[in-house]
């Protein structure tokens, strides 16, 4: 699976435009939610690329476990968090993850994410 930049890029301009359940606007995450999320899951990925297997080792797929709770709970804290992390199907993804290559290809997309957040105005507030 190759990281298609269109559908990463449209994802942040819908959340951008996104509006809750009473009709007003969610808005983008600041920059410090979407590094924090980046910055739990670069955590995992220093391990992966070090790990000489293919397949996870169960150590790292609890650690992929406890990252995809971690998720859950910041998308509970912040409505727009988890706007962030159901628009982009961040949850399924984690979930589908048991190799290497999985990860990685998770990380990409959470960089690419983080790179057009900025691009399209992600702020602190």
């Amino acid at each position: 699976m190759s990281l298609d930049l269109d559908k990463v890029e449209n994802t942040i301009k819908v959340l951008k435009t996104k509006k809750n359940q009473r009709g007003k606007p969610v808005g983008l995450l600041t920059v410090s939610q979407i590094r924090n999320l980046l910055a739990m899951s670069a955590d995992i990925l220093n391990e992966v690329l070090e790990y000489p297997e293919e397949n996870l080792s169960e150590e790292l797929l609890d650690r992929v476990s406890y990252l995809t709770v971690r998720f859950y709970y910041e998308a509970g804290r912040d409505e727009k968090v988890k706007s962030f992390i159901e628009t982009a199907k961040l949850l399924p993804f984690l979930k589908s993850i048991k190799t290497r290559k999985r990860y990685i290809q998770y990380y990409q997309y959470m960089e690419a994410l983080v790179a057009f957040h900025k691009y399209h105005g992600g702020k602190d507030q």
